[in-house]
C-alpha cells in the first residue's frame, strides 16, 4: 500500500515516495437500544517495520440514530509513527433527516485536527456542512 512520512503529508497530491505492508483489523456492531439505534465502528492497525519507521492506526467512530430524524456522530482518528510524530482529529456533529423526506439530509460536523511531528506543531479545527439529495 501507499505510505507517506507524516512531514509530506501535504504533498500527498504528488503520490507516493514508499509503500509498505499495511495491517488492520476492523469491528462493526448495529444494536437498537429502546428507541435508539446505536453503530459503533472500530478500526486498529499496523504498518511493517520492515520498510522504515513503524507506525499504529486507530479509529473509531459511534453513532446514534433517533426516532426523531437526528442522528449523532464521534469520531477518533490517529495516526502514529515510530520517530516521526502523530496526526490526531476528533469529530462530533450532528446529521438531521426530516421524518417525512427521507431522501434530503442535512449533517454539520465539527472538527480538531493535531499534528505534532519534528517540523510542525499544528492545530486546526473545522466545521463542515453537508446537505445531500438521494433520488
Amino acid at each position: 500500500m501507499p505510505y507517506w512520512p507524516l512531514d509530506s503529508m501535504m504533498q500527498m497530491m504528488a503520490g507516493p515516495n514508499a509503500y509498505r505492508m499495511k495491517y488492520r483489523a476492523a469491528l462493526d456492531n448495529t444494536t437498537d437500544w429502546g428507541p435508539l439505534t446505536l453503530r459503533l465502528e472500530g478500526v486498529l492497525g499496523k504498518d511493517s517495520a520492515m520498510s522504515g519507521h513503524p507506525s499504529m492506526a486507530t479509529m473509531a467512530r459511534a453513532v446514534m440514530l433517533s426516532q426523531t430524524g437526528f442522528e449523532g456522530i464521534v469520531e477518533y482518528n490517529g495516526y502514529q509513527v515510530s520517530g516521526q510524530g502523530s496526526n490526531r482529529s476528533l469529530n462530533a456533529g450532528l446529521t438531521f433527516t426530516p421524518p417525512n423526506l427521507s431522501s434530503l439530509n442535512l449533517q454539520v460536523v465539527y472538527g480538531m485536527e493535531w499534528m505534532q511531528t519534528a517540523m510542525m506543531n499544528e492545530r486546526h479545527w473545522n466545521v463542515t456542512t453537508q446537505l445531500t439529495f438521494t433520488f
